[in-house]
């Protein structure tokens, strides 16, 4: 179980998730818009075209395999080959962006 205490067997409340993950979110200046579950969809849409429907239903705990369609957003081929240099380049600038502050000061 998972625990904010070594040993402990009590979970923390969600709640405490979602507040740690916003102030996170704030200071990584990331969109107000992303939550928590947003992480799960980017995941699940990101290991889709790897791994099958079924070992995607047991990494999330799904109770069916169509479950992997509800989460998944749809990537066409053309679309995905698109984004990979896309996401290169976003982290080649997050890969900078420290030397770039400690440059400043």
């Amino acid at each position: 179980m998972l625990s904010f205490e070594p040993g402990d067997d009590v979970p923390p409340h969600p709640d405490n998730i979602s507040h740690a993950f916003s102030k996170i979110r704030e200071k990584a200046e990331v969109a107000p818009d992303s939550h928590l579950h947003s992480l799960r969809h980017f995941h699940a849409t990101q290991i889709d075209p790897v791994i099958s429907e079924a070992q995607e239903q047991v990494r999330f705990g799904w109770s069916t395999v169509q479950m992997a369609r509800h989460y998944t957003d749809g990537m066409p081929e053309q679309d995905r080959r698109a984004a990979d240099p896309m996401g290169l380049l976003l982290a080649a600038k997050t890969r900078k962006r420290p030397s770039e502050a400690s440059a400043a000061h």
